[in-house]
């Protein structure tokens, strides 16, 4: 019934525990190895109790509180680490038998880089990139750059919003000049952590003069 005495889980199985009088809370440590969402399939054959899911730096947690008996999940974002599941008996009366838990993860779904448009205005040069929304996501994270292999002189932008699915950059780009850009989605969470998806696939613009 302590952190450090939790036992070891392994994500997939399909678990079976049990609460009763003399043991009202079971503490399960697992780690998640990819930057996602954790979904726990919790099934108790009693009401009242709950699940805490919560991750070892105490910035990421989750609690589902006097829970019905039979099948439920829970989907939570759950960045890369070790996490404990702590199921526990909130209604001490009827809390008692056993209950069956499993949990799978994916990872942050990335976007993909759509449209890239090129122009001039009022002696500006601007390239129009279009992406693809992912509802998971906080915002998104636009790279450009002279070289292809993206390894130097990179530069980014930020869309502080999941609804948008555009940009325009318009930062001292320079004439006929031919530039890849590519774009990945990321989240929030926590003590202004980030997460970010993998990178899109590029595509390269020139220019106007």
């Amino acid at each position: 019934n302590q952190v450090t005495t939790a036992t070891a889980y392994t994500p997939g199985n399909v678990y079976t525990g049990h609460l009763a009088d003399n043991d009202d809370m079971d503490i399960y440590k697992f780690d998640v190895t990819i930057d996602g969402f954790t979904t726990i399939n919790y099934n108790p054959s009693f009401a009242g109790s709950s699940i805490n899911l919560a991750n070892i730096d105490g910035d990421v947690q989750y609690t589902e509180d006097r829970i019905e008996f039979g099948q439920k999940a829970y989907r939570y974002f759950t960045p890369a680490g070790t996490y404990y599941l702590t199921v526990s008996a909130q209604d001490k009366e009827k809390a008692k038998g056993t209950y069956t838990f499993s949990t799978s993860t994916s990872g942050l779904t990335g976007v993909s880089l759509k449209k890239l448009k090129s122009g001039k205005s009022s002696g500006t040069r601007y390239i129009n990139v279009t992406y693809s929304l992912n509802p998971d996501a906080t915002g998104y994270q636009i790279c450009y750059s002279l070289k292809k292999n993206f390894k130097q002189k990179n530069k980014y932008e930020l869309v502080n919003s999941s609804t948008t699915n555009k940009l325009l950059i318009t930062n001292k780009l320079k004439k006929k000049k031919t530039y890849y850009v590519r774009v990945r989605a990321y989240r929030e969470y926590g003590n202004g952590k980030v997460c970010y998806s993998p990178w899109s696939n590029s595509k390269k613009i020139t220019t106007k003069k």
